[in-house]
């Protein structure tokens, strides 16, 4: 690894103590700008960012009042590494479960399930559920992210609806395409067979918004409504 300083631009807009979507650094390359590019929206202390012209990857970490340390990633970039997403298998119980716990614990979710409910949606993944798929997301093996979609009928659109359930990335892989690339298998996987794909986002989780939509996702004007039974 090695640290450069970028230069700053706008990185406190309206008193805020973070970088938001309209931060702007110079990238070393002398040739673009370098642009937020984090999945899940920003940390507290660091943000992925990719500069447009040269495409280099850097970690924004936060260094004083004035300044951010960048550091540039010189291992190799996740496309250079063997990324594989596959369907979820019951020998991966025990990965899932944990980037599940991570997800379940998270903000991005309203309803913190407990762990036997959990397993309990592994158990229909790798099962005999009608209902209920699941794929993980490998990086040199380790699975670094899954998903779980559920099947239903959309009579609004007369056909097949498949709602994305859970949609997980582990930190250390976060905006770095792999989300993205998930959102690709699926719209591939049922793109013959189902007629809508929906997901659900809370409001404040910014940069998941980012990406949904960078990938032709839309706000719904609906207010879902719900009854546990």
């Amino acid at each position: 690894m090695r640290t450069e300083f970028l230069e700053k631009k706008n990185i406190y807009p309206n008193g805020a103590n973070s970088p938001t979507e309209h931060s702007e650094f110079l990238c070393p390359c002398g040739k673009g700008k370098i642009i937020e590019e984090n999945v899940r929206g920003f940390c507290d202390h660091y943000v992925w960012i990719e500069c447009d012209a040269c495409e280099k990857k850097y970690r924004i970490e936060h260094s004083d009042s004035s300044r951010w340390e960048v550091v540039l990633r010189e291992t190799v970039t996740q496309k250079e590494k063997k990324m594989l997403i596959r369907t979820m298998q019951k020998k991966d119980g025990a990965a899932v479960l944990s980037l599940m716990r991570g997800f379940y614990d998270s903000p991005a979710i309203l309803c913190h399930a407990p762990t036997e409910i959990l397993q309990k949606d592994i158990d229909a993944c790798v099962g005999e559920c009608p209902f209920v798929e699941g794929i993980v997301a490998e990086i040199d093996g380790v699975i670094a992210g899954y998903a779980m979609m559920s099947k239903g009928f959309s009579t609004e659109y007369g056909g097949i609806s498949v709602m994305i359930e859970d949609l997980f990335v582990t930190d250390e892989h976060r905006g770095r395409g792999l989300g993205a690339a998930l959102l690709r298998h699926i719209e591939e996987k049922y793109k013959d067979t189902a007629v809508r794909l929906r997901l659900e986002v809370e409001p404040s989780n910014a940069g998941a918004m980012r990406l949904y939509e960078k990938c032709g996702y839309r706000v719904l004007p609906y207010t879902q409504m719900t009854k546990e039974l």
